[in-house]
């Protein structure tokens, strides 16, 4: 049987992103930016530095359709004219 929203960990998920390392996801995460995970692996006590969080497919589908681009946050986005 397929999953169809299958739990993903962070190196599952920064292969969808270009140009994007394991530690900026952490960061994203820590700093709020990105979501909490679905599964934070926190059941058997182990220290968080020893944690396989996941995420299922649909939270970063959903994450991924409302994030600010980088362009937002080096300042350089504009609001298309009605024209463009």
């Amino acid at each position: 049987m397929t999953d169809t929203d299958p739990l993903l960990t962070i190196a599952d998920i920064v292969k969808q992103f270009d140009k994007m390392a394991e530690a900026t996801w952490r960061s994203y995460v820590s700093r709020g930016r990105a979501p909490q995970p679905d599964d934070p692996d926190d059941a058997n006590g182990r220290p968080a530095n020893r944690r396989t969080p996941r995420w299922r497919q649909s939270t970063i589908d959903r994450w991924k359709n409302t994030r600010r681009g980088q362009d937002w946050a080096k300042g350089t986005t504009r609001k298309k004219q009605p024209d463009e």
